[in-house]
């Protein structure tokens, strides 16, 4: 009988210390649950913040460029047109001097990339004819890849057409940061500058 009460306090011990640790455990359990719950949360707020504001960024772009479009196809239909004028009308999306139609680009390219972009719409970089048409670009701020290009430092510039730059129509500056550049940048607001082909930047399609 001794032996009998001996091994059936021990099972009570057992049990009893089981039954802590499961309390222990359980209480352990429910107090890191919330913390556990609050980062997930905190986590997946993060990320909806980092979604919505890049959407809005979108949205924001998407609204400056049809805003600018519209504005410049009211102002060219209120201008006399250039001389020649064929008064063509552009697709959604692009503004037109009654002449020719333009696109500016959403998404930043090197110049090369630019090129075969404009070139899969049937189009091509931005090439200026005259002084009328670029007063007439002038007036919508851009800073964008033109169709200007050299192949060293000691050739000239040449439009995509294989034609000579005239210098008095464009006065080309060096970039701030190269030197060297081959490829042109035209920047509405101020001035027109080389800079490397490489470098991402928007650019103009002209069809």
């Amino acid at each position: 009988m001794s032996e009998q009460r001996m091994m059936d306090k021990e099972m009570k011990l057992l049990r009893s210390s089981k039954d802590q640790c499961r309390k222990r455990f359980k209480h352990v359990k429910n107090k890191d649950f919330p913390v556990r719950l609050w980062r997930l949360f905190a986590l997946i707020l993060g990320l909806l913040c980092v979604l919505l504001t890049a959407i809005l960024a979108v949205l924001a772009v998407l609204k400056t460029r049809r805003d600018l479009v519209k504005e410049h196809q009211n102002s060219s239909r209120g201008t006399r047109p250039l001389k020649d004028c064929h008064c063509r009308i552009c697709p959604e999306l692009w503004f037109g001097n009654g002449k020719n139609c333009y696109q500016i680009s959403l998404e930043k390219k090197s110049w090369f990339e630019s090129k075969i972009a404009c070139a899969s719409r049937n189009t091509s970089l931005l090439q200026i004819d005259s002084k009328e048409e670029l007063d007439f670009l002038k007036k919508l701020p851009m800073m964008v890849w033109i169709g200007l290009s050299r192949h060293s430092n000691h050739e000239p510039w040449k439009w995509g057409d294989g034609s000579t730059l005239y210098t008095d129509l464009i006065n080309l500056q060096n970039s701030q940061k190269n030197q060297t550049g081959n490829c042109v940048v035209f920047r509405s607001i101020d001035r027109t500058f080389h800079d490397n082909c490489e470098t991402k930047n928007l650019y103009i399609c002209e069809s």
